[in-house]
């Protein structure tokens, strides 16, 4: 098992990733990228319909390596990446958690020494009824009381998914079953599962319009979002 010993401040925290992948819509880029990565994954990838689709692949992928190497301070390659319940991926003996999530030409990656999920979307223009039907009553009436409705929806959908992703359920779990608001604002911590585990989650501050970011972990969760070229 490989097994990664780091300060305290990486052993108590979630560290959160970002990357642009329009570098990578260059056929010189994304053939470089693309070779990169094991025979497993660019299967995966090859098997994927539309292009750019196969570029979040890529994209998610280098992001993982780059992050990888800059959460453990050690210029090693992936471990082996395995498929679990649910279809959430898994280092095999190693004792990091990590998690990944695409969305338009944003990609996004979570490292944790505890489980870990993250979520980024764009924002939405038909929400409303979505989330009448699948949230808690208490998140439907923050979304339609926020001026930016489109936007709270987006909020709040990125915790949740990051939440269920972290607990290894996925989006099939129902939604409305747990809030992630509570008094009225987002929460900072989510009560969930049998065993009343404690969740940190934090919805990420950005500078890129049309975007949410979101993680949730069993751990603290670095509040900086730190951004990664993928050049």
């Amino acid at each position: 098992m490989i097994f990664y010993t780091m300060d305290d401040e990486k052993k108590n925290s979630a560290f959160v990733y970002a990357a642009d992948i329009t570098p990578l819509k260059a056929e010189k880029n994304y053939n470089s990228a693309f070779l990169s990565m094991p025979e497993d994954r660019r299967a995966r990838t090859d098997r994927l319909k539309q292009p750019e689709d196969r570029t979040r692949s890529v994209g998610a992928y280098l992001l993982l390596q780059q992050a990888y190497k800059a959460y453990t301070k050690v210029d090693d390659d992936l471990p082996q990446i395995l498929i679990g319940d649910n279809g959430k991926p898994y280092f095999d003996a190693c004792n990091i958690h990590f998690n990944l999530s695409h969305a338009g030409d944003l990609v996004l990656c979570a490292l944790s020494y505890r489980p870990v999920g993250c979520d980024v979307e764009r924002k939405s223009k038909n929400f409303e009824g979505i989330a009448k039907r699948f949230f808690a009553p208490e998140e439907y009436d923050w979304i339609m009381q926020e001026t930016d409705s489109g936007q709270a929806f987006i909020k709040i959908w990125t915790l949740k998914e990051s939440l269920l992703k972290a607990t290894g359920l996925g989006i099939g779990y129902p939604m409305d079953s747990f809030s992630v608001v509570a008094g009225g604002r987002l929460s900072d911590t989510i009560t969930f599962g049998a065993d009343n585990s404690e969740y940190h989650a934090v919805n990420f501050q950005s500078s890129i319009s049309g975007y949410e970011f979101s993680c949730c972990a069993l751990s603290l969760i670095n509040p900086q979002l730190m951004w990664i070229n993928l050049q």
